[in-house]
C-alpha cells in the first residue's frame, strides 16, 4: 500500500526575518536545522522508513531531506528533487515582510505584484502529485516542501479547489503529516 508523507523545511533564515521567501533561496538557520534532526529522529522513533525521498530544489527544503535522510538511515545521493515542489512564486513580494504579502487580497497579489495564481499552484501540485503517485506504487514516500504548495497538496489530495487556500495560515516548520 503506497503512503505519502509530507514534511515543510526547518525555520529559514527568511521565516526568522520575517520576510517572504518564496522561490527565492533562504538558508535554513540553527533551529531549523534542529527541527530537521527532530522530525528525522521522529521519523525513526515512529518506525517509518521511506523508499523515496522527493524534495524541492531549494536550498532549504533539501538542507531539510538531507538531514532527515541521514537520521532515518536513507541514502542522500537517492534524494531526488523536483522544481515542481518549489514554493508558490510571491513575485515583488519576494524578499518583502510576510505581512505585507498576507494583508494583500489575492486579486491584487496576482495582478499588481505578480504572485503565481492559486489556480495555476493547483494545476502544479496535481501534477506533481499525480506523477509521485503513479511512479511509486505500494511505495513509502516522504515529499519535502514549503508551506504553500503543501497546502495545495493537500487541497489536492482531498479533491478541493484552488480558492479554498488560506495563505494566512502556515504548516508548521519541520513537522511530518501523512498525505495519503
Amino acid at each position: 500500500m503506497q503512503s505519502i508523507f509530507y514534511v515543510r523545511h526547518g525555520q529559514s533564515q527568511a521565516n526568522f526575518d520575517r520576510i517572504v521567501a518564496g522561490q527565492s533561496d533562504s538558508p535554513l538557520t540553527t533551529i531549523g536545522e534542529e527541527q530537521a534532526r527532530s522530525a528525522g529522529e521522529w521519523a525513526k522513533a515512529q518506525g517509518l522508513s521511506f523508499d523515496v525521498i522527493i524534495s524541492s530544489d531549494l536550498q532549504r527544503a533539501k538542507r531539510t531531506a538531507q538531514i532527515i535522510a541521514e537520521k532515518v538511515g536513507f541514502p542522500e545521493e537517492s534524494i531526488r528533487y523536483n522544481v515542481d515542489l518549489r514554493e508558490r512564486y510571491c513575485g515583488k513580494f519576494e524578499g518583502k515582510p510576510t505581512d505585507d504579502y498576507f494583508q494583500t487580497p489575492e486579486s491584487v497579489s496576482i495582478k499588481e505584484y505578480g504572485v503565481e495564481s492559486l489556480d495555476a499552484l493547483h494545476e502544479r501540485a496535481t501534477r506533481v502529485l499525480n506523477t509521485i503517485i503513479d511512479s511509486y506504487p505500494d511505495k513509502t514516500i516522504l515529499i519535502v516542501a514549503h508551506s504553500g504548495i503543501g497546502k495545495m497538496l493537500r487541497l489536492v489530495n482531498d479533491g478541493r479547489d484552488a480558492s479554498e487556500l488560506d495563505k494566512t495560515i502556515s504548516i508548521p516548520n519541520a513537522t511530518i503529516l501523512r498525505l495519503v
